[in-house]
């Protein structure tokens, strides 16, 4: 397996985010972030912050990352 399906796993064992098939295509997942996910966003933001770092985390609350299969 590669790291990004490695830590796919681990997200999804946590409770943070959820996978389903894409409509057609055993091999697409779409994921998802839980309600679990969203309750981290503001750790995740004052770490940010913190960190300095200025990218729109609000985005990832909402958006729907699908897995491109080959």
């Amino acid at each position: 397996r590669n790291i990004l399906a490695n830590r796919l796993a681990d997200l999804r064992k946590l409770d943070l985010i959820e996978r389903e098939n894409c409509l057609g295509d055993r091999r697409c997942y779409n994921y998802r972030i839980t309600e679990r996910g969203r309750k981290l966003m503001p750790v995740i933001t004052a770490l940010r912050q913190w960190e300095g770092w200025d990218g729109r985390l609000s985005e990832l609350s909402t958006k729907e990352y699908t897995d491109q299969c080959s």
